[in-house]
């Protein structure tokens, strides 16, 4: 496989002192973990410690993550010597269309398996507790933290199918400039479930495909934005393991129904049927890319004007 033609990797091959690709990873790793996690304490220390799921702790992730994407930018910029905005962030296509499309996008593919789930009895609806906060009197808190989430989702884009795959794809051959940043971006959750890792690494590989594709990130900010909103503050499942206190519906794992195929106390991202899911998106996308003028080598792709809307 060849990604070698893709626009996505055009800019990073204008970086004056590229960073190898065995060095970014750890780097945006500590960014990821480390930094994050600083951040997040010293905000506790100001303002108290938020509580676990609860919307001011999304509020809280403004500054955790947004910080370290301005390091990463920073990094890229001075270190890199080229364009902070070249790791995903071009203006060769229209943003804010694809974030809400990416957003929407997300919402169905989370919806997908949940909404399997509940339908076979695997899931159930299960009543808020007493610090919860459910139906319409969730609606008002919920839609506003969508941008709180996109400000997450989109770091960790910026990070993995950014900087990251940009790097591999101009130093590695196409699998492994494929895998070695879904595989760091799965081992970067910390958690080793078989079901969970391979549907993180699933989504990583879908994300990249569509990345290769468009030529810039965009889009799967907002899928990964959409997706994560969507399990947490739509359905009220945890989200990668870390229960939501504010939600429009509020789903559950039956008792009866086998951890392998719910998830668990993990979420839907640890469902047997997730990876089902993500799986045939993740080929549809594969799919998609081998299908574009820039996956064959000798086709001279045609230039697209600046203010090009589509997504392709």
């Amino acid at each position: 496989m060849d990604i070698s033609g893709s626009p996505h990797l055009v800019d990073a091959r204008a970086a004056q002192r590229p960073t190898r690709w065995w060095i970014a990873i750890p780097l945006v790793v500590a960014l990821f973990i480390a930094f994050g996690g600083a951040v997040m304490g010293l905000i506790s220390a100001i303002f108290g410690t938020p509580d676990d799921g609860s919307a001011w702790e999304l509020v809280a992730e403004i500054p955790e993550f947004g910080l370290a994407l301005i390091v990463l930018l920073l990094w890229v910029r001075f270190r890199d010597r080229r364009s902070a905005f070249s790791i995903g962030f071009q203006w060769r296509s229209t943003p804010l269309r694809h974030i809400l499309l990416g957003i929407a996008g997300g919402v169905l593919l989370c919806a997908t398996p949940a909404l399997l789930l509940r339908v076979t009895g695997a899931y159930e609806s299960v009543p808020a507790g007493d610090d919860v906060t459910t139906g319409a009197g969730a609606v008002v808190i919920v839609i506003p933290l969508i941008l709180a989430v996109l400000v997450q989702s989109s770091t960790e884009e910026a990070m993995f199918r950014g900087y990251v795959q940009q790097l591999s794809g101009t130093q590695l051959a196409g699998w492994a400039a494929v895998l070695a940043p879904s595989i760091a971006f799965a081992a970067a959750h910390i958690d080793f479930h078989v079901f969970v890792m391979a549907n993180i690494i699933l989504v990583a590989i879908l994300f990249s495909f569509l990345a290769l594709r468009i030529g810039t990130i965009w889009l799967v900010c907002g899928i990964h934005c959409g997706w994560n909103w969507a399990q947490g503050n739509l359905f009220g499942i945890p989200v990668s393991g870390n229960p939501v206190d504010v939600s429009i519906l509020r789903l559950a794992p039956d008792a009866s129904a086998a951890s392998w195929l719910t998830g668990g106390d993990f979420g839907v991202e640890g469902s047997a049927i997730t990876t089902a899911v993500l799986a045939l998106a993740a080929f549809a996308a594969y799919r998609w890319w081998s299908a574009s003028p820039d996956a064959t080598p000798g086709v001279e792709r045609a230039p697209e004007p600046a203010s090009h809307a589509g997504l392709a």
